[in-house]
């Protein structure tokens, strides 16, 4: 792929998060649209790497997190999920919803693997970060977040 500007990779990113939280909306996917969203969320994660900054970045593998969850990919939630909590450490620009995201998927990749005490503790730690987010709309974005599934036993 050639130069892209930085506003295109920007319109692609949000684009292709939207779609993706489409298919998570939804209570049942088929096997194309498991791949199509899978892609998607690839594909916003990198067009954020090109566009973004380590928060933006943060976010791109919180959904990549989430995806991998729902497709009950272990390993790619686990590894994304730690992506996401690296760059929202490193990121000097997060809001109090971004660590409370980088917790929960933390909390839900940890469930997917079985290891129940540790989800169970981030899970509980994401919850008190979520009740603390000062902005109402954020705050509840997280809450519907964090209460849809799958928690993997945790519901």
């Amino acid at each position: 792929m050639g130069t892209m500007e930085l506003s295109e990779a920007k319109k692609g990113a949000v684009e292709t998060h939207q779609a993706v939280r489409q298919f998570l909306g939804k209570p049942k996917l088929n096997k194309d649209e498991e791949m199509q969203m899978l892609m998607q969320a690839y594909a916003s994660l990198y067009l954020w790497g090109i566009a973004g900054t380590p928060l933006l970045v943060a976010r791109g593998h919180w959904l990549v997190s989430r995806v991998a969850c729902v497709l009950k990919e272990v390993r790619l939630a686990s590894q994304h999920a730690q992506l996401c909590e690296f760059f929202t450490k490193q990121a000097v620009d997060k809001k109090d919803f971004d660590i409370a995201y980088s917790i929960e998927s933390l909390a839900r990749a940890a469930a997917l693997k079985g290891d129940l005490d540790v989800a169970r503790d981030l899970k509980e730690q994401a919850r008190r970060l979520g009740a603390q987010i000062r902005d109402l709309g954020d705050k509840k974005g997280f809450q519907a977040d964090f209460l849809s599934g799958p928690w993997f036993g945790l519901e």
